[in-house]
């Protein structure tokens, strides 16, 4: 059983990366709309990561979208909100 979860999660290691670089690869040809998509996924695979969130909002930021890189960082922020923080994000 632990071999199993051991592949499964280096599996999603793999896809998760994948998708990170593929996502820069979109956005270095200015095609938005894929590394949008790419990051998304990635943050789908592990929503704790910090990486896929800051570019994602990066590329919103790009593109003049200042209000869905807010959404997209408020939702990384809610993912790392301790148990008993009352802090309003």
């Amino acid at each position: 059983m632990q071999l199993f979860l051991a592949q499964e999660r280096k599996y999603a290691e793999k896809k998760f990366d994948t998708h990170i670089e593929k996502g820069q690869k979109y956005l270095e040809e200015m095609d938005y709309e894929k590394a949008a998509d790419n990051y998304l996924a990635a943050i789908d695979i592990d929503p704790k990561a910090e990486d896929p969130y800051m570019k994602l909002a990066d590329l919103y930021l790009e593109i003049d979208q200042p209000e869905n890189a807010a959404i997209v960082l408020k939702k990384g922020c809610k993912e790392y909100r301790q148990p008993g923080d009352e802090k309003s994000i």
